[in-house]
């Protein structure tokens, strides 16, 4: 077995900088930039990921939910860490369609 190329760590450290500038871009910080979101939120974690906690995801909906944005929140089960999304696609594929579904009907 060859030894791993990157670590969870090594790849937030060098993909994290491309990201969270952008959450907070034209100031004011992450939390007026959520007061921005025009739509509604489909926030998913991934119960084994390393890379992006569920924990940060369920704490991304609720202040969301708490700056009175619409936003929805599920879980994905899966062992494959942050590759869950790739591989679990039946499980993102509920969620996405349930989401749309509500939103479908709320409009």
């Amino acid at each position: 077995l060859l030894p791993p190329l990157f670590y969870t760590t090594s790849s937030l450290a060098l993909t994290g900088p491309l990201y969270f500038p952008y959450l907070a871009r034209g100031g004011g910080g992450v939390e007026a930039a959520l007061r921005r979101a025009a739509a509604p939120s489909l926030v998913l974690g991934i119960t084994s990921d390393t890379l992006y906690h569920p924990s940060q995801q369920r704490e991304l909906h609720a202040a969301l939910v708490g700056l009175g944005q619409d936003s929805t929140y599920g879980d994905i089960v899966s062992e494959h860490g942050h590759d869950g999304f790739l591989l679990e696609f039946e499980q993102v594929a509920a969620h996405v369609t349930d989401f749309l579904a509500r939103i479908e009907k709320d409009r």
